[in-house]
């Protein structure tokens, strides 16, 4: 049975005694900004989380306002953070924490200012994930002093924090992974370039080819849009190309790649190796199971909860990062004899 992150491997990683740490956890004055920081980065790193305090708090509502998906949504209505966000509203509801849904309307039109949409909503705090960096709301985070929690879109504003799974770590183990299977010309089939979490998975991706020694060749990159159909259209372009493996920036997209493949007569893993990206539920509805990065959403609720609650409290958080491993499965193998 897996070891289960406890106080104490914090207090024993940063030789820290148990008072300052729970002190630190749970937000305290007396604990410096320096410390703090560095309890909440080890217990990411760790895994472990705490549970929120409430206390006084709870003699009023707190709202925390949610916009969990794309601002122009995903056409195959299929989310990959579904399980993130059952984690966070756990805790936020274990804590009395009142959430409310962020209208998708209201993100996608953005007729009002960001700060003047959030207060008329009436919260005190948002969590938002899938804004675009060419968004309007975008620039507009960079100055608000609304409190807001981000999912893979850092923004440099002591207001907003951002939560993350390090995609470049993630994307260069998968690539690392094909590579030691004995591939050498590997496809990436990728999301659109605004969004940042394209441009790490691409950049694991270039940094894997480069610990082996292999040229990275642009040509080898297909740029789609997160969707099901990115991925079909994708693996017809890799097809071309005449990869004998293909990673994709999510398991969406992966999925499209796959039933392309098997349009085409290709044989996975015999013929073509695929590999997707956080390893939600699609990975069974292919066989072979589908190759796939954890990115460990139980986790990344808790840790987005905990940065909700710091900003309630005024005591923001900052970036937090968190680990992903690789999950193998069947729909990963050695490439074709002579290719």
């Amino acid at each position: 049975m897996a070891h289960t992150p406890r106080i104490d491997d914090i207090c024993k990683k940063l030789n820290l005694s148990k008072a300052t740490v729970s002190k630190a956890l749970n937000g305290y004055s007396s604990v410096r900004e320096e410390t703090r920081r560095k309890v909440l980065a080890c217990a990411v790193e760790l895994g472990y989380t705490h549970q929120m305090r409430t206390g006084e708090m709870n003699t009023r509502l707190i709202r925390v306002g949610l916009a969990a998906g794309s601002v122009v949504g995903n056409p195959d209505g299929i989310s990959p953070n579904q399980l993130i966000i059952s984690s966070l509203l756990e805790q936020l509801g274990s804590s009395h924490y009142d959430t409310v849904l962020i209208p998708p309307a209201l993100l996608k039109e953005q007729t009002l200012p960001y700060e003047q949409s959030m207060r008329g909503l009436n919260l005190n705090c948002a969590f938002i994930s899938g804004l675009r960096t060419d968004d309007p709301y975008y620039s507009q985070l960079l100055t608000t002093d609304f409190p807001t929690v981000m999912w893979d879109m850092p923004v440099d504003n002591p207001h907003v924090s951002n939560v993350s799974c390090n995609s470049v770590e993630g994307m260069r183990m998968a690539v690392a992974h094909l590579i030691g299977l004995g591939h050498r010309r590997i496809g990436l089939i990728c999301g659109h370039l605004q969004a940042p979490v394209s441009l790490w998975r691409r950049d694991g991706y270039i940094l894997a080819l480069s610990d082996a020694g292999i040229p990275y060749d642009p040509d080898l990159v297909y740029y789609g849009d997160f969707s099901e159909a990115a991925g079909a259209i994708g693996m017809s372009y890799m097809k071309e190309k005449k990869v004998t493996a293909v990673a994709c920036v999510c398991d969406v997209t992966a999925l499209g790649a796959y039933r392309a493949a098997m349009a085409m007569k290709l044989r996975i893993p015999e013929d073509l190796s695929l590999v997707g990206y956080d390893n939600t539920n699609l990975t069974e509805y292919m066989t072979p199971n589908l190759t796939s990065v954890d990115q460990h959403p139980e986790l990344i609720g808790r840790v987005i909860a905990t940065a909700i609650d710091g900003h309630v409290r005024g005591k923001p958080v900052g970036d937090m990062l968190i680990r992903p491993s690789l999950i193998v499965r069947g729909s990963t193998a050695a490439p074709p004899a002579g290719s």
